[in-house]
């Protein structure tokens, strides 16, 4: 079972990979769309009548639908309520509504956000959904919803709230308290808003706990919940902000449409409910109520997640790639120059300071090494002399730390920001002419961990290359099976990769890659037979399997060791991952649009 769960979140998580990029460009799409329509009604025609076209919207609506439907698709469930928000807001504003300068600066703050938060799941970063609520709730209020609003909303319970009440009691939907049990609680929890007392806390959770055993509980799995709740109120291990009091407004709530007879449990509720369960602190010497009701459905903790202020989507993503372009061009200027090309002294002072303004948006502490790596440069080409050696390797190291922060998901983890300082410090010791000091062991591990993806990348490349022929030799071969000729390399540029794969230890990949072997000799030595369209059939399913794979290793090398498995029952090479977006990957195809996969899904 535990297997079997991995094996699905490893096919989730290369979906979502596979999505990823263009995810990203749609919502680059739709931001590009309502800046035209805010353009447009800046800017009427010049017949002076004021343009009213609204399709700029419909447009980013739709990119924005799109997006839900991609997000629903690789089973992503609560990205996409977070997307549907967005959708709403531009078709508020689709219907009738003015959308401002700042309305649209939400949106791309919330898609920022949502990219943000990927990238980092993508790259094993701890990250959760309730960080980016901030966003999610500044994008309902621009249509006008976010009262209804709760951190909730983006929190996915472990167990079917259908499944909740407790098997070992009666059947039933719930009864209405008795009207002395009624005032009782009622008594307590305006007690409870009043003073906020610990004691009224304590006292709705034995009130509770007592329903709960009670015949007249029935089978509400909300009074045990209840109990659990005001218990961790009561020893403090919940504190009590606008949503905690929202919610236990609700209570009085749903005991008078008990009353009135409406007894099915509230599945917002109990969502809500399960969620403050998990919110709250873990403490095993108190709350055994709640301890209970954490173990009983297996509840994870949200303690340490602050769903107030999101460090998500501080900056435009694709602000990355466009800062990576800078510092690889500074990177090859500094080499040139360096090797004794004197006439880059006249330009590499301005690739440094794009280098600067680029790295500044993104995070500080990288513009402080930039800035060092700046100061550098401008000292070395005042002199109008090549660099001096213990120059040239600092400032070498620094671009290179600079670069490879740039890949990381989390730009103010404390070890980067602690490496990125140091370097300024070393940078700064041999522009003022001082000696260099000694190479550090985390510079040499840094220069290891580059060179092993820069081999991986070169490797990529020459895969896609090798099964892009292959592809093409095994598709003719299809047409005409007395085209011999076309499958005659094939065996060759099939030991080529196998060995690849085996290097990089993707040993279901070698295994499948053996199997394909010994189908093409049966095509080639019978191309006529009654197993040949099969046979052929199989191959190019493997070889969009191999497609895929090597996609994954571009942009997850180690979640794709985990996402594929060889079947030799069936010969074919398998991917751990929802159907749809396997079929999407597979036959060498690629996805060029969300629309694409929502049409593939639908």
């Amino acid at each position: 079972m535990d297997q079997d769960h991995d094996h699905t979140q490893l096919g989730l998580l290369s979906a979502l990979a596979w999505v990823h990029d263009e995810l990203r460009r749609t919502l680059e799409n739709a931001h590009k769309f309502l800046h035209r329509y805010l353009h447009d009604r800046a800017h009427p025609s010049s017949t002076g009548v004021r343009t009213s076209s609204a399709s700029p919207l419909l447009q980013a609506r739709s990119l924005m639908h799109q997006a839900v439907g991609a997000m629903d698709m690789v089973r992503q469930p609560l990205a996409a309520t977070y997307l549907r928000a967005c959708e709403q807001a531009v078709q508020h504003y689709a219907l009738g509504g003015e959308p401002t300068d700042a309305a649209v600066a939400v949106l791309e703050k919330a898609s920022f956000g949502l990219l943000d938060h990927i990238r980092r799941v993508l790259s094993g970063q701890p990250t959760s959904m309730l960080e980016l609520f901030p966003q999610y709730r500044a994008v309902l209020a621009l249509s006008g919803h976010d009262r209804n609003a709760h951190p909730s909303d983006l929190w996915e319970p472990p167990v079917d709230l259908h499944q909740l009440a407790d098997p070992s009691r009666p059947a039933g939907t719930g009864q209405p308290l008795s009207l002395k049990a009624r005032q009782a609680v009622e008594a307590s929890v305006l007690a409870f808003f009043r003073t906020g007392d610990a004691g009224a806390a304590r006292k709705l959770s034995t009130l509770f706990a007592a329903l709960s055993q009670s015949p007249v509980g029935g089978n509400d799995p909300l009074w045990p919940l209840w109990a659990a709740f005001f218990e961790a109120q009561a020893d403090g291990l919940l504190e009590a902000d606008v949503y905690v009091k929202r919610v236990t407004a609700k209570l009085l709530t749903r005991l008078r449409d008990m009353e009135k007879g409406e007894l099915e449990f509230p599945d917002q509720l109990l969502r809500d409910m399960l969620f403050f369960c998990a919110r709250a602190r873990v403490d095993d010497s108190r709350a055994p109520l709640l301890r209970q009701m954490r173990q009983r459905h297996h509840l994870p903790s949200l303690a340490g997640v602050d769903y107030e202020h999101s460090r998500l989507g501080r900056y435009d993503p694709a602000l990355v790639p466009a800062a990576r372009r800078r510092v690889s061009l500074l990177k090859e200027s500094w080499s040139a120059l360096t090797s004794g090309e004197s006439a880059l002294l006249d330009v590499i002072v301005d690739q440094a300071a794009q280098v600067t303004q680029a790295v500044h948006q993104l995070y500080p502490e990288g513009a402080q090494l930039a800035a060092a790596i700046q100061h550098a440069i401008e000292a070395t080409t005042a002199t109008r002399s090549m660099p001096r050696s213990d120059m040239a390797m600092e400032v070498a190291t620094s671009l290179l730390c600079l670069d490879a922060s740039l890949d990381e998901a989390d730009l103010e983890q404390q070890e980067l920001l602690e490496r990125v300082q140091r370097l300024s410090q070393r940078l700064d010791v041999v522009t003022s002419g001082r000696p260099p000091e000694p190479v550090e062991a985390w510079v040499l591990a840094l220069y290891r961990d580059i060179s092993n993806r820069q081999s991986l990348g070169s490797v990529v490349q020459e895969l896609r290359a090798t099964l892009a022929e292959v592809e093409n030799l095994v598709d003719r071969f299809s047409r005409d099976v007395n085209d011999l000729d076309a499958l005659r390399p094939v065996p060759a540029q099939l030991d080529a990769m196998r060995g690849v794969f085996a290097i990089l230890e993707l040993e279901h990949a070698t295994q499948a890659i053996r199997a394909m072997h010994q189908d093409l000799k049966v095509c080639q030595a019978d191309p006529h037979g009654t197993q040949v369209p099969t046979l052929v059939a199989r191959l190019a399913d493997n070889l969009g399997a191999l497609v895929f794979l090597v996609e994954m290793l571009a942009v997850q090398p180690k979640v794709a060791k985990f996402s594929f498995r060889y079947e030799a029952a069936t010969g074919h090479l398998k991917v751990l991952m929802p159907r749809v977006v396997a079929e999407v990957g597979g036959r060498g195809s690629s996805v060029s649009s969300l629309d694409k996969l929502v049409r593939v899904a639908t």
